[in-house]
């Protein structure tokens, strides 16, 4: 299901007519096609925009758009418009987003599902619009420099197409500089704008069948659009839209029983704004009735105004003047009720924002603490790597701690070997120098001989020397006062080998 784009434009004092004509939309549209409104408000209250949000549905979506109109203060504006209608020449910048729309003024009812109109192919062009019988005819578009002329207030518009064309700067130039006679202002500059860049679509999609029926036959109309009705009431019949432009102050929203209020009545009785009191008057005299014709303007909640009620006209003004004064109570009960509701939205808006405040300051919290608890994550992982760390070097110091002790152990050992072989060696000192000295005397007394003697004291030296090597090796495995008195010790064998040698050299000689 393909959405068809609409586009609406109003400002607060046009509000109900448009909200109106969106309902006979959502009323004639086919099940299966999707509407997707592009409201663009202009100064319009909150009430106003709760009401036509009401309409809203998921086959009939409606979007808000809120739009300024400062750049069209230098407009010279005419009576019968607002500026708020001049933004339908920003709709290719305001609507950025969508390629092709349907620009429906409020003033107007939609009787026919809109999807055919909206895939309608353009041939290229940029817009695609009803040529404007009365403008033609009265010779008012030829005073504009063209030869024919549409009605803007209906128009399928290519907003692609004019977004590289640079429409909008285009239009609002020439809006600005437009002469002051062009009364109908923004219709003008698109008329005389795109007059040659539109493909002219039959009148049932943007139908005055009313004003025609005061000005020409059915046949003058038939002749200038092509068309075969057979009467005013076919032409309505096969009409898509029905608008209402060109009766000031006689539309049924102004007056009870206005150009066609028996057809817009039925769809304002269902719309959102249907409790909202027009303070319309009812128009009954012959004059007023013959300048609207008659045929269309009666309502069903009055019958057709024939000449039987004419007669009743006092009873009528008597009910009027008793439901008037209801509707007054009634208004003054929905102007306190609106006034506490605005005072509740402001109060709503108010706290929406605080709590908007809020939430952002939460927002900002858990992003300081997101990034909080990523660093101490961080910080965590570097603890448990260094920790990791900690443990394999306190790993690597035990096994350190117990290779040492290990080698402690051993070295006690050692030292203890060291000491119980110093002991010995000490003992066997001991006993060496006492057999020396045993030795020496019994070979004095013994053996006398020389030769004798030199031998004994060469197996002496050589003892000693084997003695000195010991001790060397023994110094060099040992550690603090064992070494060094080891090495004490070799130093004093050294100097005995020393005195034996020098006797022995003594005796030798």
């Amino acid at each position: 299901m393909s959405n068809v784009h609409i586009a609406v434009i109003s400002d607060d004092g046009f509000m109900i007519p448009s909200i109106v004509m969106l309902t006979s939309a959502k009323k004639n549209k086919l099940p299966e096609s999707r509407y997707v409104v592009h409201f663009v408000c202009c100064n319009v209250n909150s009430f106003y925009k709760r009401k036509l949000m009401e309409l809203s549905a998921p086959d009939f979506e409606i979007l808000l758009l809120e739009e300024d109109v400062d750049m069209f203060e230098q407009v010279n504006i005419s009576i019968h418009v607002t500026a708020a209608t001049f933004l339908k020449i920003r709709l290719p910048e305001i609507l950025a987003g969508i390629d092709k729309i349907i620009h429906i003024d409020g003033d107007v009812v939609v009787q026919k599902d809109l999807t055919e109109l909206y895939e309608r192919n353009l041939e290229g062009n940029s817009l695609g619009v009803v040529r404007s019988m009365t403008m033609e005819l009265s010779g008012a578009i030829q005073k504009r420099g063209i030869e024919r002329g549409f009605n803007a207030g209906i128009m399928l518009m290519d907003l692609a197409k004019m977004r590289r064309e640079r429409a909008s700067s285009v239009l609002l130039d020439k809006l600005l500089t437009i002469p002051e006679d062009w009364n109908l202002l923004e219709q003008d500059v698109l008329n005389v704008v795109y007059h040659d860049d539109a493909l002219y679509l039959p009148p049932r999609y943007n139908c005055f069948f009313f004003a025609f029926e005061k000005k020409y036959t059915i046949e003058e109309v038939n002749d200038f659009y092509g068309t075969k009705y057979v009467s005013f009431e076919d032409m309505n019949e096969d009409a898509v839209m029905v608008h209402l432009a060109g009766t000031p102050k006689r539309r049924p929203w102004q007056v009870f029983n206005g150009v066609l209020s028996t057809i817009w009545q039925h769809y304002y009785d269902q719309s959102p704004v249907a409790h909202v009191n027009l303070s319309r008057p009812l128009l009954l005299s012959d004059e007023v009735r013959k300048a609207v014709d008659g045929k269309f303007v009666t309502m069903e909640t009055y019958g057709r105004y024939r000449e039987d009620q004419r007669k009743q006209f006092v009873n009528v003004l008597q009910r009027l003047d008793g439901q008037m004064n209801r509707q007054d109570a009634q208004r003054k009960q929905i102007a306190e009720v609106e006034r506490r509701l605005d005072g509740q939205m402001n109060r709503q808006d108010a706290q929406r924002k605080q709590i908007a405040e809020v939430e952002r300051r939460l927002d900002g919290q858990m992003n300081r603490q997101d990034a909080q608890r990523k660093q101490i994550a961080e910080v965590e992982r570097r603890l448990d790597g260094q920790m990791n760390r900690q443990d394999a070097q306190r790993r690597q110091i035990a096994e350190v701690e117990r290779r040492l002790d290990g080698q402690m152990a051993r070295q006690d050992t050692q030292q203890q070997k060291q000491k119980n072989a110093q002991s010995q060696l000490d003992v066997h000192s001991k006993r060496i120098a006492k057999l020396k000295e045993t030795l020496d005397l019994k070979l004095l007394s013994l053996c006398p001989e020389h030769a004798f003697l030199l031998e004994v004291y060469e197996v002496v030296i050589a003892r000693m020397k084997r003695r000195a090597r010991r001790l060397k090796w023994l110094a060099l495995l040992s550690f603090g006062k064992k070494k060094a008195g080891y090495l004490e010790e070799r130093r004093q064998l050294k100097k005995s080998i020393s005195r034996v040698s020098a006797k022995l050299s003594a005796m030798q000689q």
